[in-house]
């Protein structure tokens, strides 16, 4: 009774039969995509810009900050070279999985009345690795917060070349233009 239900479903419309094989097929495609992934060896990475954020040092975050912007700053109309100097307002944090827990408790005293008691206890999730080793679970990695950008560029005496500057830098770094300076650079 079901068979002929399905096969009168399918006689009816070839779209239908194709539309349902389409899935099927994308379905297994899917599932099977991760047992012929292409493996790749891991080389060990010299440039700090290609390290993950979270391997990087504050020094190295500063290093990485200065590079990008010299590198944009010089693309500026009416800038030549520069020297850019980042300071940093913090350093990288780290945040980790936390495990929460809550116990509330009703009391109630001898007048008659009652209160609650709330008390909530907290630790870092551990996790164990294959030799027996715990460590902290991290959720995320933030970057160091920029305290201050000092550019030091060709043109940077021109009042209109200091302000495209400043806009740029404000906008790739995401701090207020009061963070940044702009200077001439000594010809030499």
């Amino acid at each position: 009774m079901e068979t002929e239900k399905i096969r009168e479903f399918f006689r009816r419309d070839r779209k239908r039969v194709w539309l349902v094989l389409a899935g099927i097929g994308g379905v297994l495609l899917f599932l099977c995509s991760g047992l012929f992934g292409e493996k790749t060896a891991s080389a060990p990475i010299e440039d700090p810009s290609a390290k993950p954020a979270a391997g990087l040092t504050n020094r190295e975050y500063e290093e990485l900050y200065q590079q990008k912007v010299s590198a944009l700053v010089e693309q500026i109309a009416g800038v030549g070279k520069s020297q850019v100097t980042v300071t940093l307002d913090t350093g990288v944090e780290y945040v980790y999985v936390k495990e929460e827990k809550q116990n509330s408790n009703n009391q109630e005293s001898p007048d008659g009345e009652s209160s609650t008691r709330a008390e909530s206890e907290s630790k870092t999730l551990l996790v164990e690795d294959q030799n027996g080793r715990k460590t902290a679970l991290l959720r995320t990695t933030k970057e160091p917060k920029v305290r201050g950008v000092v550019v030091v560029c060709e043109g940077g005496g021109d009042v209109r070349v200091a302000e495209r500057v400043t806009e740029a830098v404000s906008a790739a770094l995401g701090i207020g233009s009061s963070r940044i300076c702009v200077t001439e650079r000594i010809a030499g």
